[in-house]
């Protein structure tokens, strides 16, 4: 699973360079890739997650999905306690914390999935994104901004639960997506991995990696959101041993394990940027975070089997 891995973050990586490459020859600007993102965003995830929600229901596939989704929670709330109990003694700040906190579990963790494990476990993998989605823009918002904030209707109008929402009412009451819409959804999903990588490279070429890869300190939060919780975390998975509890708990629990040892989120990027919070840091731990899980994942992966 770990060479698997390794490969499929390796492909996904060139079609990163090919995003750079568009940026760098001069074709298009780093900031272009705000269209790309819109339509990966309101177009091509959605139609991925809805896609996932195209099986039967039965009641392993509920409680997966149940357990999935209170087991993303847990991790969440593990990670933001491991973060304030070394925010002082590391002295991190409010960008930082929450570049430790929250992962680009979407954008990277479904092309992988799909890749190693195939489309019927996304709906497990939307359960990461969904919970994510409700925490930053409650905790993540409030930690960035530095104001106490719960915007429910940013949280409840957000296209990643909606795409939820409306695949599971579908999957819950047995409808199906007509033949032409279907192959058209099932076109647009496929289109996760490149799209998603090719953003992340055309990001990439706008930030300054000689600076970003020039202090000391961006490598040591990339060491603790890619190694030290991880294996906090799998070793808390591993001791409760909670895959037990559920069918099919072990690949679920590698899921949401995955999406804990993913590189920092782009979203905390752009709130950084509405917030006027330091977003040149928090572009420069998302480039170096990503840079580096094509060697940490894998890794990760290994241990966790092993």
């Amino acid at each position: 699973m770990a060479f698997l891995l390794f490969q499929k973050i390796a492909s996904l990586f060139l079609c990163i360079a090919a995003g750079f490459i568009l940026v760098k020859s001069g074709l298009v600007e780093s900031g272009d890739s705000r269209i790309l993102t819109v339509v990966n965003l309101y177009i091509v995830i959605p139609c991925m997650i809805i896609q996932a929600f195209q099986i039967d229901l039965t009641k392993d596939i509920l409680v997966g999905f149940v357990f999935a989704f209170a087991l993303a929670v847990a991790e969440q709330i593990v990670l933001i306690l491991l973060v304030r109990a070394g925010a002082g003694p590391m002295r991190l700040n409010n960008v930082e914390r929450a570049s430790l906190i929250y992962s680009n579990a979407g954008n990277l963790n479904f092309p992988l999935i799909l890749a190693l494990m195939g489309p019927e476990w996304i709906i497990f993998a939307s359960t990461y994104v969904c919970m994510q989605t409700f925490f930053i823009w409650t905790h993540g918002v409030s930690l960035i901004s530095g104001q106490s904030i719960r915007d429910w209707k940013k949280i409840l109008g957000n296209v990643n639960v909606i795409s939820v929402l409306i695949g599971f009412a579908m999957m819950v009451t047995g409808l199906r997506l007509p033949g032409i819409l279907a192959e058209a959804v099932d076109s647009l999903a496929s289109t996760v991995g490149p799209m998603s990588m090719v953003i992340i490279g055309m990001v990439m070429a706008g930030v300054d990696l000689k600076k970003a890869l020039s202090g000391g300190r961006i490598f040591l939060l990339a060491f603790l959101k890619l190694i030290v919780f991880p294996l906090l975390i799998m070793l808390l998975l591993r001791i409760s041993q909670v895959e037990t509890l559920v069918p099919n708990g072990d690949g679920i629990v590698y899921i949401l394990f995955l999406a804990v040892c993913a590189p920092s989120g782009v979203m905390v990027t752009q709130l950084a940027q509405l917030y006027d919070a330091e977003a040149e840091a928090a572009a420069s731990i998302n480039v170096v975070t990503t840079l580096l899980c094509i060697a940490s994942m894998p890794l990760m992966t290994w241990l966790y089997y092993l």
